[in-house]
């Protein structure tokens, strides 16, 4: 589960979002543990710049901290840790503003073959 769009955040529970990919989880964190430096106080500007053994920010997710300071935990907000990336593949436009017309739109995926492929109507 993602981070709460509004609401209090927990700087604890944004850390679960980017080691878990669930910042509901109730598996305790109060210090993170990398092998290379034993173990590293939770820190924003890690999480946010993903140093001190957390991984890159997603950047597949639709709302991410942008890594500079001030780091703020309200850069989290809605960050999906593991948010698969968007890509838009067509796209067509209708002048038709009736409910009544259909267009018929032809999109090609055969390169995505073995991948989730998800049609998107806006």
């Amino acid at each position: 589960m993602a981070v709460p769009s509004s609401g209090a955040l927990s700087l604890f529970k944004i850390a679960k979002e980017r080691e878990f990919n669930d910042y509901t989880n109730s598996m305790p964190i109060s210090v993170y543990k990398d092998s290379l430096n034993g173990a590293t106080p939770l820190s924003l500007k890690n999480m946010s710049t993903g140093a001190g053994g957390f991984d890159a920010i997603n950047s597949g997710s639709s709302s991410k901290p942008n890594g500079s300071t001030p780091h703020r935990m309200s850069e989290f907000y809605s960050y999906d840790n593991d948010a698969s990336p968007i890509t838009q593949i067509g796209s067509t436009y209708s002048t038709a503003y009736s409910c009544s017309s259909w267009e018929f739109i032809s999109i090609p995926v055969s390169a995505y073959k073995g991948k989730t492929v998800r049609f998107i109507f806006h």
